[in-house]
């Protein structure tokens, strides 16, 4: 039903990106690659998409550095360990937002809770240098965009496959 009312309704862009984010993430590889499909098929620019994906696996990052800095409970991805990180999250969230480093910080506190549990738990996942390999395969992908004529879709298929790994 899920994907019947996807089909019949104007589907938010951000949802679809979220989800994308979200299964590359979790490693959910046919997931990902078919929502990459969808995006592409309704007329995304590519570059659109390598952009959202950039801009997720820097905050991925951002997220790993965090993690690194603070005590931040995040056990598993589960309904008690998201209490658990709310808690947390109420009672902390002043004097994080006091100790941030960057803008970016700022910013990455202020998401939903249940987002930003989901991206701590996704980012504890990886290491710096494995999000800083990923990262490169983005930035790679980009300038075969831009500067290549392979054809977008190949492209935005190998860059999604090799992120999932």
């Amino acid at each position: 039903i899920r994907d019947r009312v996807k089909e019949l309704t104007v589907y938010n862009i951000d949802i679809q990106f979220y989800e994308l984010n979200d299964a590359i993430g979790s490693k959910r590889y046919h997931e990902a690659m078919s929502l990459t499909r969808n995006l592409y098929d309704r007329g995304v620019f590519p570059l659109v998409i390598v952009t959202a994906l950039e801009n997720y696996f820097r905050s991925l990052t951002v997220c790993n550095e965090f993690l690194k800095r603070y005590s931040v409970i995040v056990t598993d991805d589960s309904r008690e360990g998201y209490f658990r990180f709310k808690n947390q999250l109420q009672q902390q969230k002043e004097n994080w937002l006091t100790e941030v480093t960057s803008l970016e910080e700022g910013k990455l506190l202020q998401q939903s809770p249940y987002a930003l549990y989901r991206r701590f738990c996704i980012a504890k996942q990886y290491s710096s240098i494995t999000l800083m390999k990923k990262y490169m395969m983005i930035i790679d992908a980009e300038r075969d965009l831009k500067t290549s004529s392979i054809d977008p879709a190949v492209v935005l298929e190998s860059l999604v496959a090799s992120l999932v790994v």
